[in-house]
């Protein structure tokens, strides 16, 4: 049986930028989650659910969960984690009894703290050969393609 042929105009997956974008978002999770668990006992998800919430001061799951749009039921997952680690404080919503409030414990803050300057420094050696403005130009691209995603 022959093989179809692709169109003229098809190079290969690299020439999707879809594809070109999940394949470093595979790299740069694998490599940050190496770096935290060589510092730290936090999965990639409680690192950013914990800098969601630093960020915020006090917010809900729901609030991480549309900012970071990570999956509910990852952030469900984490937050638990994170309470049974005391690293975060839970209380009722003001507005809704049913969703709860999420802050970080003196504990959690301190992780928070220890953490975000390896994490820092990840970012500086990943952009470290990449100039300002072409930085700024790569974020407003990720914008534009956010945008028409939507």
């Amino acid at each position: 049986m022959k093989k179809p042929t692709a169109s003229p105009s098809f190079q290969d997956l690299s020439s999707f930028v879809t594809f070109r974008i999940a394949r470093v978002q595979n790299t740069l999770n694998a490599q940050a989650s190496a770096t935290l668990a060589a510092h730290c006992d936090l999965t990639l998800t409680e690192w950013r659910m914990l800098a969601s919430i630093e960020a915020r001061g006090q917010t809900t799951a729901a609030e991480i969960a549309r900012h970071t749009q990570i999956d509910k039921g990852q952030v469900s997952r984490a937050v638990k984690s994170l309470k049974g680690r005391a690293l975060l404080k839970a209380g009722a919503a003001a507005t809704d009894q049913r969703q709860q409030t999420l802050t970080l414990s003196a504990q959690g803050r301190a992780v928070f703290e220890r953490v975000v300057v390896v994490m820092r420094k990840r970012q500086e050696m990943l952009t470290q050969d990449i100039a300002p403005e072409d930085l700024r130009t790569f974020f407003s691209v990720l914008d534009k393609l956010q945008a028409r995603a939507l």
